[in-house]
């Protein structure tokens, strides 16, 4: 098996001793501590739907499994639950009042390269409303909105579309 290469691998860290640094360089060895940041540790090439790759943007790493990236897709699309309440909120005025209403929270995220993981995250007022029962009720128009996201998401992950950018 050949251990990757990698930038690290070749110059001490801040966190070894020299004697032990140089050991381990001459021994061919993997760090054992990283700065947050460093070049990637994983060898495997990045899913072709990670868009921070492409904009020089740190990877995150797993601090159970160090050695594996985590990809994440951005900001999933939430879908808006219309039978379960609402939360009101002040506006940033302090006369407009908004009311934000319970959601689900969709995501995707990919450890190494093991099959990508959707998510789909519901909030504690929806949980408490389902009862012990579990049952999520979708209205009509959430149905619909959910498999528009949840679509979104599996032709992002299959390459059948591009992530959309933020617009900033």
């Amino acid at each position: 098996m050949t251990t990757p290469t990698h930038a690290a691998m070749t110059s001490p860290t801040e966190l070894e001793e020299p004697h032990e640094a140089a050991l381990r360089i001459a021994l061919g060895l993997r760090p054992t501590a990283y700065e947050w940041g460093d070049p990637v540790i994983d060898p495997r090439p990045c899913p072709s739907w990670y868009l921070y790759g492409e904009m020089g943007e740190k990877h995150d790493i797993e601090p159970r499994r160090p050695f594996d990236v985590l990809h994440v897709l951005g900001a999933g699309p939430d879908v808006a639950l219309s039978r379960y309440p609402t939360v009101r909120l002040a506006g940033t005025d302090g006369d407009t009042n908004w009311y934000s209403c319970a959601s689900l929270e969709l995501s995707a995220s990919q450890s190494g390269s093991e099959d990508p993981i959707v998510r789909v995250s519901l909030p504690m007022t929806v949980l408490e409303r389902a009862g012990e029962n579990g049952i999520l009720e979708l209205a009509l128009p959430d149905a619909h909105e959910l498999r528009t996201a949840l679509t979104y998401i599996l032709d992002v992950l299959e390459g059948r579309r591009e992530p959309v950018k933020d617009a900033s």
